[in-house]
């Protein structure tokens, strides 16, 4: 068998890992209105569902990226595979609302097992000039499950119980067990004997937690308060973990501040992302609130958005191993040009405006995502990889409940039900402001990917 071929098999085994994951937060999206008639609970009350979910799996990253250094990434994964399946499947069997939401955590924590591990394989079982191409093709992986999710979810719902969701994401974890149990060299075992930083986790995951349930607009001062004291006491055992201990039970990666490379890729992360993730949450409801396009046509114009990066995964990702810097810097362009252009579409009418928006917005991930990670990956120590980048990964995914409790506050309008456009106009400057800040960081830093 060809060395291209081995390497083929081995990015769609790792790709497969993460793709139940995605297909989940379409499909349960559209979900979420059975899923409040079947608890008999309130939309508010169904929002605990995703800070526990997305609190636990961003913080999570962070912890379990450290203990793959530790335990060994073939063997956190194949434990969290396992995890992922006995919670997707337990979720849909109970009737119970309390006893859904723990089983929520524990995919969230499953995810987080996950997702650290596929950073180190990339780092380990590719050479240095195929790590590009293999984020590129892991990107369109990923592409790929967030375009066929809904209409996937949507089929399910229309023919069976909400339920059904979680049956077809326990097989799809199962066949990614078996890929992954035949496929991922056994070599890759522990690399370090770092200590599992069990403090300084449980510390940032009340942070995380109580920050999120500030945003939230239906509790009471007394709930606010109590969460205002929890941030402090988790800040400050983070911290006192992080300078007291040595590093060795520090959450962050010691060192990390020391690398240049690193932390500005870690800045650009933030920026990318934090931009993306918010034109993401709330450009459907201007599309439908502002200019009265129809649901089902806001859902075709986002599509042109996973579409593109399905295209020109292989191609971005090779770019990325070619000029990465470039490649970087040319997404980024492309999604500031996007994200200017949303400033001003309040003045036309053109679903096909709106089409070239998200057309741009795909080319812009697609091209720079492949060169983030390789930056960022080929800047750590390999015996560190997944301590290093899952605190990336941590900044990356948490970005998306930063875009929403910041910007929340933007969107208010005189008409409860519709959002309001100076608000999301606002949220876009600032989003480009990002933009440019995330461009400057490419040029401070010159020195070689490799």
């Amino acid at each position: 068998m060809s060395n291209q071929i081995i390497y083929r098999l081995l990015i769609v085994t790792i790709s497969m890992n993460v793709f139940a994951s995605v297909m989940a937060s379409s499909m349960l999206s559209i979900a979420f209105s059975d899923i409040v008639r079947s608890f008999n609970i309130s939309y508010e009350t169904l929002q605990w569902r995703n800070i526990l979910f997305f609190s636990v799996f961003a913080v999570g990253l962070a912890f379990f990226g450290k203990l793959a250094d530790r335990i060994g990434a073939r063997k956190q994964l194949l434990l969290g595979l396992s995890l992922f399946i006995v919670a997707s499947f337990m979720s849909s069997l109970t009737k119970n609302w309390y006893l859904f939401l723990s089983f929520q955590a524990l995919q969230g924590l499953a995810d987080a097992m996950i997702v650290p591990t596929l950073v180190i394989f990339i780092r380990l079982c590719f050479p240095e000039n195929k790590i590009g191409w293999a984020f590129g093709w892991f990107s369109g992986t990923l592409a790929a499950a967030t375009l066929i999710g809904p209409a996937i979810g949507g089929i399910l719902l229309k023919y069976f119980p909400w339920s059904y969701i979680f049956y077809l994401l326990s097989g799809l974890a199962v066949i990614a067990l078996i890929f992954s149990s035949i496929n991922i060299p056994r070599s890759i075992s522990e690399m370090s004997r770092n200590k599992v930083p069990l403090l300084g986790g449980i510390g940032l995951l009340v942070t995380v937690i109580s920050l999120q349930v500030l945003f939230m607009d239906q509790v009471d001062l007394v709930v606010k308060v109590c969460s205002s004291i929890l941030v402090l006491l988790g800040l400050a055992s983070v911290i006192f973990v992080q300078f007291k201990k040595s590093g060795e039970t520090a959450i962050l990666p010691t060192g990390v501040f020391h690398n240049r490379t690193f932390i500005l890729a870690c800045v650009r992360v933030f920026c990318i992302f934090t931009t993306a993730n918010a034109i993401a949450l709330y450009a459907p409801s201007y599309l439908r609130d502002i200019h009265d396009i129809p649901t089902d046509q806001v859902g075709w114009i986002i599509m042109v958005d996973s579409i593109i990066g399905l295209l020109l995964a292989g191609i971005a990702g090779k770019w990325a191993d070619s000029s990465p810097r470039i490649a970087l810097t040319v997404g980024i362009l492309f999604s500031l040009a996007a994200t200017i252009t949303l400033v001003f579409s309040d003045r036309f009418e053109y679903i096909l405006l709106f089409c070239l928006i998200y057309l741009l917005l795909g080319m812009g991930g697609t091209i720079a995502m492949p060169s983030q990670n390789k930056i960022a990956l080929m800047s750590v120590p390999t015996e560190r990889t997944g301590e290093f980048m899952g605190f990336f990964q941590l900044i990356q995914f948490g970005t998306g409940a930063f875009a929403a409790g910041i910007f929340s506050s933007f969107m208010k309008d005189v008409e409860p039900d519709k959002i309001s456009l100076s608000g999301f106009q606002s949220m876009l400057l600032i989003g480009a402001v990002f933009q440019i800040v995330a461009i400057i960081t490419i040029f401070m830093d010159r020195r070689p990917v490799s």
